[in-house]
């Protein structure tokens, strides 16, 4: 539906997180996960189709290439949810255990906490991804943000 936002956390003491937003698997999001390289990506799975154009969240065929992109453990969220998210957390079990990619995704039942701790310690810093102290952008957006 046009470009989206994803978020990336790093800590390091702590696994780094990418939390896609709603999308499907752009050039965009496969750049950052290969320049990154998340300990967990958190990646909404519910197929949803508005009925009108092509899918606006990822298709299970995206996941399963999330999945084999994924340096890390994967967390599928957003299934079961809405009526126009047609894909269920047994259909993505389903096949991501066909593909062999079970061991590293999770997908959670409503409520379910899902822990993950694998990191070395210092990891973030040393994929050279800088942890920036705020500065210009912090003031642009301020100053526009009135």
């Amino acid at each position: 539906m046009g470009p989206v936002a994803g978020v990336y956390l790093a800590h390091p003491d702590e696994p780094s997180v990418y939390v896609t937003s709603d999308t499907v698997l752009s050039l965009g999001v496969s750049e950052a996960i290969t320049r990154l390289r998340p300990d967990v990506i958190l990646a909404p799975a519910g197929a949803a189709n508005m009925g009108l154009g092509g899918d606006i969240l990822f298709s299970i065929d995206e996941l399963v290439a999330l999945a084999r992109l994924a340096p890390g453990l994967v967390v599928f969220n957003h299934l079961e949810a809405l009526d126009h998210c047609p894909t269920t957390r047994a259909a993505l079990r389903a096949r991501l255990a066909a593909e062999g990619l079970a061991a590293r995704c999770r997908v959670p039942e409503d409520g379910e906490v899902v822990e993950h701790h694998d990191a070395a310690p210092g990891r973030a810093k040393a994929r050279g991804v800088p942890l920036l102290e705020p500065g210009l952008q912090k003031w642009v957006t301020g100053r526009l943000g009135r």
